[in-house]
């Protein structure tokens, strides 16, 4: 059954991105249904890192995504891409050391952020 805090989510992943402002708002809104819900949080970070070009405000909201779910696999790849846009190299190399234990993980992607 899908939350309130899903439903908002799932507006705001349809539009993205392709209306920032209404993305913002359903974002906002899911998120003060659950501040911890994984999707509304990697998708702000999402929006933070390539959109409004605000890595400190991305990183904050991954890092609320991988608290809720530490082993969330996209999560976890698109906050290394963002720590290695940051130049946080040792984080992102902890954090593949982390990813490399996953099951279903893009390795192609994953040693292609490792290189």
């Amino acid at each position: 059954m899908n939350t309130i805090a899903d439903q908002y989510y799932f507006k705001a992943k349809g539009l993205y991105p392709y209306n920032l402002e209404e993305i913002l708002e359903n974002l906002r809104y899911a998120l003060s249904y659950d501040d911890e819900h994984i999707g509304a949080n990697a998708l702000m970070a999402q929006v933070y890192t390539d959109d409004l070009v605000d890595y400190d405000q991305a990183e904050e909201y991954y890092q609320r995504a991988m608290a809720a779910d530490p082993t969330n696999v996209e999560v976890c790849l698109e906050y290394t891409r963002l720590l290695i846009i940051k130049k946080a190299f040792d984080k992102a190399e902890r954090l593949i050391d982390h990813i490399k234990g996953f099951k279903a993980v893009d390795l192609a992607r994953l040693y292609y952020y490792e290189g």
